[in-house]
């Protein structure tokens, strides 16, 4: 039987990822927007407008992030973010969700 890896020891592994030509060109596009848009920064910020533009889809996105434990703090528009639109837009610092 196979046993366990040390915990201080680091794993390696080979990913073999095979695509197509058009869609290694659909994933260049989609890094390409990606870092224009800087969607990594704004996923960390809590940035609402990543997911819509849409108001009320905002408010019910930064609902989940509520719920679900993902912002933490003390800061006005965390601790009213079910009441209608508070964090909308705006950058969220807290724990990574």
């Amino acid at each position: 039987m196979p046993t366990m890896p040390d915990p201080g020891s680091t794993l390696t592994g080979v990913l073999d990822l095979r695509v197509t030509p058009d869609h290694a060109a659909a994933l260049d596009e989609a890094v390409v927007l990606a870092r224009e848009e800087r969607w990594a920064e704004r996923l960390f910020d809590r940035d609402t407008t990543l997911w819509s533009q849409d108001e009320r889809v905002q408010v019910a996105i930064a609902d989940r992030l509520v719920e679900r434990g993902c912002v933490v703090g003390g800061d006005a528009e965390i601790e009213d973010a079910g009441q209608g639109g508070a964090g909308v837009g705006h950058g969220w610092h807290g724990s990574p969700c």
